[in-house]
């Protein structure tokens, strides 16, 4: 699996009350996840997502405007609203300790980078990823449920080096 995700150090800029423009540096590894990953997109009002047997790229409407992509096979799943928040709530216990966890609700962007946090998840999320050790998870909700995926993260392509 090939992970193309400047997420961590958009999250951090985030928490740090940094400017976001950071996006442009990304530009040309976001070209290429999109080239290689086309397929048909789901999305709401806070991401939009393509899955595709290439992989798996999700990117946020809202600042900041990042991106996951996985080159690789995926695999998605639906659950039930109560099914994904007792997920979120894992995931937000686990990244509390070792990793990264973003979330975009109506009142707005939530981050939370090693147990650094801004914003609260006290409604359900309209998006939701997450990172920490050998587990992540992505989550888009289309109207009553969640598509939800579970990955292995690979290795970054954009470990915090600046292109």
């Amino acid at each position: 699996m090939l992970e193309v995700n400047p997420w961590p150090t958009l999250i951090g800029a985030y928490l740090r009350g940094e400017a976001l423009e950071a996006t442009a540096r990304f530009a040309l590894a976001r070209a290429w996840a999109l080239e290689k990953i086309q397929g048909p997109p789901f999305e709401n009002a806070a991401a939009r997502l393509v899955h595709a047997p290439a992989g798996l790229y999700a990117e946020l409407k809202t600042p900041p405007a990042g991106y996951l992509a996985l080159l690789g096979p995926v695999i998605g799943e639906y659950l039930t609203a109560a099914e994904a928040r007792r997920l979120f709530w894992e995931a937000l216990s686990l990244a509390e300790r070792r990793g990264w966890a973003l979330w975009v609700t109506e009142k707005g962007l939530g981050a939370l980078l090693l147990g650094e946090k801004k914003g609260a998840l006290s409604e359900a999320p309209a998006f939701f990823a997450f990172e920490a050790g050998r587990q992540g998870l992505l989550a888009l909700a289309l109207g009553d449920e969640y598509l939800v995926f579970r990955y292995r993260p690979g290795r970054p392509v954009l470990g915090g080096v600046a292109a």
